[in-house]
């Protein structure tokens, strides 16, 4: 009944937000284009997903993540146990759900964040966030010491706004990416994941890649676009 109820509100939010945002309208449309070479896109179901997946993520947590845990397949490539490594994923998907899962799975997990300017907003997203993860990491030092202790350190490589970032062209035409994650892999020498959580029918699945190969994260995005969320902020 709750998530039904999130699902709704979050419907009719998109069905609004996107009415007046017309610059949006026309990336997504834009970058599906790219994409599928469709030219008509479907925003009511596209904004059924985001509903669907957002709502998921708000309900689920430690308490019962039991409601999806054993409905999820584990695809790829398998994680180095006795070490940290660096996480990147795409806001797609049930993404805020990756370190939660992998913490089930016996892995120490922990994500970066980025304090919002709305300090309302900044303290419902880090209570949130909290409930689905051991560490929040906001700084450098944070991540060093983190991947130190062997965590698995999260980050969302799009939609941010701060740091250096660089383009993935190949993706999408004007997708810029947080170039942090692959520079920490590379000069204190963690291995780099990058990972996918998606539905599937009834059930999910968990991808996990080792390395970034742009054709294969191209391919995995492709199965299911409308799972991610298309546009910049």
């Amino acid at each position: 009944m709750k998530i039904f109820l999130f699902k709704l509100l979050f419907f009719c939010f998109f069905f609004f937000y996107f009415l007046f945002k017309k610059i949006y309208r026309k990336e997504i449309i834009g970058n599906y284009n790219f994409l599928t070479k469709n030219k008509k896109f479907p925003f009511s179901y596209y904004f059924l997903r985001l509903s669907e997946n957002l709502s998921t993520m708000i309900v689920i947590n430690k308490k019962n993540l039991s409601l999806i845990f054993d409905k999820i397949s584990f695809l790829g490539d398998n994680i180095i146990k006795e070490r940290g490594g660096v996480v990147i994923t795409f806001h797609y998907g049930l993404y805020e759900l990756l370190p939660l899962i992998f913490l089930r799975k016996g892995y120490k997990t922990a994500i970066t964040y980025t304090p919002q300017k709305s300090k309302i907003l900044n303290k419902i997203i880090l209570k949130m966030r909290k409930q689905k993860t051991l560490k929040i990491c906001e700084n450098l030092k944070e991540i060093k010491k983190a991947l130190l202790d062997k965590y698995l350190v999260g980050f969302a490589i799009d939609n941010v706004h701060k740091g250096k970032l660089f383009f993935l062209k190949e993706l999408l035409p004007n997708l810029k990416v947080l170039k942090a994650p692959f520079i920490i892999s590379q000069i204190f020498s963690y291995p780099l994941y990058f990972m996918l959580i998606r539905r599937n029918g009834k059930g999910y699945e968990v991808i996990t890649k080792r390395g970034f190969s742009l054709s294969s994260v191209k391919e995995e995005i492709k199965k299911d676009i409308f799972d991610w969320v298309l546009w910049g902020k």
